[in-house]
């Protein structure tokens, strides 16, 4: 998704920070209009947190070392949905697709891709 640890100037985090670095409840703005609102742990997002992406598309779930893990629902800008499972940013495990036009996928996903049982 995005770079959380880039430690330049592309964004401003204002939050907890335990030396020096980023820890519990923080909020990260980063100048393209990416906000994450969310739980940090060493410096990284770690937990449950809200990342919208500068284009309006906005994951709200897990965390893990600053990417999306475990459960977590992805609202694109456009409508469409997935809601389910990740690891490493890529959708992994089971979870649903939705479209605009009312069509569906709900099954397995593996790196992203669909994968193994599903239908739709």
């Amino acid at each position: 998704m995005y770079n959380f640890s880039n430690m330049n100037d592309n964004f401003e985090h204002r939050g907890f920070t335990k030396n020096g670095l980023k820890e519990g409840f923080g909020i990260q703005v980063w100048k393209d209009g990416a906000v994450y609102k969310g739980y940090y742990s060493n410096n990284k997002a770690n937990g449950f947190g809200v990342f919208r992406h500068h284009d309006g598309d906005k994951y709200k779930g897990e965390f893990l070392n600053d990417r999306a893990s475990g459960y977590g629902i992805y609202l694109h800008s456009n409508g469409a949905l997935y809601e389910g499972y990740w690891q490493d940013d890529c959708q992994s495990g089971i979870g649903e697709e939705c479209w605009n036009d009312d069509s569906n996928y709900y099954g397995e996903y593996f790196k992203g891709k669909k994968q193994g049982i599903g239908n739709q």
